[in-house]
C-alpha cells in the first residue's frame, strides 16, 4: 500500500473551504495485498482524519476504529481554539482575567509547547496566535500589517507568559491579548494519543494521518513497511520522495499551502514568532520522528530556522531523519538532510 499525503495548513482547524481544498489533493492509495483491513475517514477537528487498520478480525477493526473515532471527538471538543466549547478556545478568551483549570490533554499539550518553545530559544512558539490573526491567516483577510502594528502585538507574544500549574491542572496568561494557536503540534498530539488508543485496543498494525501528519506502526496490507510519499513543494502532481515508517511519524511544513504574493514576496503562513514576521528561508521541511508531536515541532522549529541554523537544532534529535528544500542565492532549489551531516 501506497499512501501520498500532502500538509494541510499548519494551524490545527480550518474553515470550510480549505478542507475542500485539502480533500482535493491530499490521500490516495493505490495497491493492496492480501492482508485484510479495515479504513475509516471523516472531517474532524476541521481537517481530513483517515485510520487504516491492517490484520486481525472485522469485528476487532471495526471496534478499534468506533473506539479511536469517539476518542478523536473528545479531542475536539477540547482542543478547539475558535469556538466554545473548546477548552483553548476558553483559555484564548479569559486566560488573562482568571486562572482556566483544562483537562488532562489541554494541559499536556500546552505543557509540552512551553518545553518545545524552550528548547528551540524562541524559533517556535505556539502564542503566535494574535500574530496569525494580525496577518488575516485565520479568516482569510489577507495583508501585510504595518511595523508598528507588529511591534505592538508582539507584546502579546512569548511562552513565558503561559503561567502552569500541573498540579492543579491551571493554565494562566500573564499579559493581556494572549492567545495560543496549536497548529505547529495539534495534528502530531492528536495523532499519537490516536495510536495510543488504538495499541490498547489490541490493533497491530496501522496508520494514522490527522491532516497529513501521519504515524504508521506494524506492517502495511502487503507485510511490508508503510510507506508514505511526500509531495514535491513546487509542483503538487510530482511525488517529491517516498518514505518508509517503522513506527514513526512524518510531518511536513512548506510555504506552498496557505500563502499569498504581494509585490512577487510570498508571504506563508508559518511565522517566526521571534520577529513577527513569515519565515522565508525554508521552502519545506519533512521530518520522520519517533512520535508525532515530535515530527510536527522539529518540521516547524526546522522551517522558522531555515538552512543555516536547523542542522544546530536537529542534532538534539539524533533520533530523527529530515529534509530541507530552500532556494540559493542564485534561486536554485536545494534540499538539506540529515545525511548531510554524518
Amino acid at each position: 500500500m501506497h499512501i501520498r499525503i500532502c500538509p494541510a495548513y499548519r494551524w490545527f482547524f480550518f474553515s470550510w473551504k480549505e478542507v475542500c481544498l485539502f480533500l482535493s489533493i491530499a490521500v490516495f492509495l493505490t495497491g493492496c495485498g492480501q492482508m485484510t483491513f479495515s479504513k475509516r475517514q471523516g472531517l474532524m477537528m476541521g481537517t481530513f482524519v483517515e485510520i487504516i487498520v491492517a490484520g486481525g478480525t472485522p469485528s476487532q477493526r471495526d471496534q478499534a476504529l468506533e473506539v479511536a473515532f469517539q476518542r478523536l471527538r473528545e479531542l475536539e471538543n477540547k482542543l478547539n481554539y475558535f469556538e466554545a466549547p473548546g477548552e483553548i478556545y476558553r483559555l484564548n478568551q479569559t486566560g488573562y482575567e482568571s486562572v482556566q483549570q483544562v483537562s488532562r490533554e489541554t494541559f499536556h499539550i500546552v505543557q509540552t509547547a512551553k518545553d518545545f518553545h524552550n528548547l528551540s530559544q524562541g524559533a517556535f512558539d505556539v502564542t503566535v496566535y494574535p500574530l496569525m490573526k494580525l496577518w488575516g491567516f485565520f479568516d482569510d483577510e489577507l495583508n501585510i500589517p504595518s511595523v508598528a502594528a507588529i511591534e505592538s502585538v508582539m507584546k502579546q507574544v512569548g511562552s513565558d507568559g503561559i503561567l502552569t500549574d500541573e498540579d492543579r491542572s491551571e493554565i494562566q496568561f500573564l499579559r493581556p491579548g494572549m492567545g495560543i494557536d496549536l497548529g505547529a503540534i495539534g495534528k502530531g498530539f492528536v495523532c499519537d494519543d490516536i495510536v495510543s488508543v488504538l495499541k490498547r485496543e489490541g490493533i497491530m498494525s496501522a496508520l494514522v494521518n490527522i491532516g497529513g501528519t501521519v504515524f504508521a506502526f506494524g506492517k502495511s496490507p502487503q507485510g511490508r513497511l508503510w510507506r508514505v510519499g511526500l509531495r514535491h513543494p513546487r509542483d503538487p502532481s510530482r511525488t517529491w520522495k517516498v518514505v518508509s515508517l517503522d513506527h514513526q511519524a512524518v510531518s511536513t511544513s512548506g510555504d506552498y499551502e496557505n500563502f499569498f504574493v504581494r509585490d512577487g514576496i510570498r508571504y506563508a503562513h508559518i511565522l517566526d514568532p521571534r520577529t513577527g514576521y513569515p519565515a522565508r528561508d525554508s521552502i519545506a521541511v519533512s521530518v520522520i520522528a519517533p512520535s508525532a508531536v515530535l515530527a510536527d515541532f522539529l518540521s516547524t522549529t526546522l522551517f522558522v530556522l531555515g538552512p543555516n541554523d536547523a542542522p544546530d537544532m536537529a542534532r538534539q534529535f539524533p533520533e530523527t531523519h529530515w529534509f530541507l528544500t530552500y532556494f540559493d542565492e542564485g534561486n536554485r532549489f536545494k534540499t538539506l538532510s540529515s545525511s548531510d551531516l554524518l
